[in-house]
């Protein structure tokens, strides 16, 4: 008997809105209770359109009107387990906006302005463990 596989996903796309040298970063707690921060993230499957799903999810989680506007910075991300890795591109975009002052949905506890820098002193979600891979400003 075969068993069924999820699908796997062909790329990670991250919108980054930026104010100078400070980016917008969403702040979440992990199952323990402690602060976590990403950038606005959602892994891609198959053919699907990376741009359009940024867009719904600035406006779906962010309530942002969001446009973006091309890809700024390329990197890789693991989507499966450490034992079991399947890399994945994770394509950083820059995201204009209207409104800097989010609506956020519920699960996001919060958002804040930081500096790369600053980001990476920080505790990351599952899905912005891509930074440590390199990124520099």
């Amino acid at each position: 008997m075969k068993k069924f596989e999820m699908p796997k996903p062909s790329a990670l796309a991250v919108g980054a809105i930026s104010d100078g040298k400070r980016m917008f970063f969403l702040v979440k707690k992990n199952p323990q209770g402690i602060d976590c921060v990403e950038l606005p993230s959602v892994l891609i499957y198959g053919n699907d359109d990376p741009v359009s799903a940024l867009v719904s999810l600035f406006q779906s989680s962010c309530g942002i009107d969001a446009h973006v506007r091309g890809v700024i910075v390329q990197s890789v991300h693991n989507v499966g387990s450490r034992k079991r890795k399947h890399n994945v591109p994770a394509l950083v975009f820059d995201v204009g906006t209207k409104t800097a002052k989010p609506a956020l949905a519920p699960g996001i506890s919060g958002y804040k302005w930081l500096t790369l820098n600053e980001a990476r002193a920080m505790r990351p979600t599952r899905l912005f463990e891509w930074i440590r891979n390199g990124w520099t400003e």
